[in-house]
């Protein structure tokens, strides 16, 4: 199972979980659901696998940059 991307312009407009790894089909699913030629399609839409970005948790502590003085606003 892969979370595949759907795009227009680097804006994801569309994620979906499939039980496939194969970028074909992905493009294919998606191509259909939008009933496009496959021409027409590349023109306007790019497919990509979804990549979760994972951090650490704790490792960013923003509030402690952060000023707790409300005058120096």
């Amino acid at each position: 199972m892969s979370v595949w991307e759907l795009l227009i312009k680097n804006e994801v407009v569309d994620r979906i979980d499939l039980k496939t790894s194969e970028y074909d089909e992905a493009h294919t699913y998606f191509r259909l659901r939008k009933n496009l030629s496959n021409k027409s399609f590349n023109e306007i839409f790019k497919v990509r696998k979804y990549v979760e970005l994972k951090r650490p948790l704790g490792e960013v502590k923003w509030w402690k940059d952060e000023s707790t003085k409300l005058d120096e606003f």
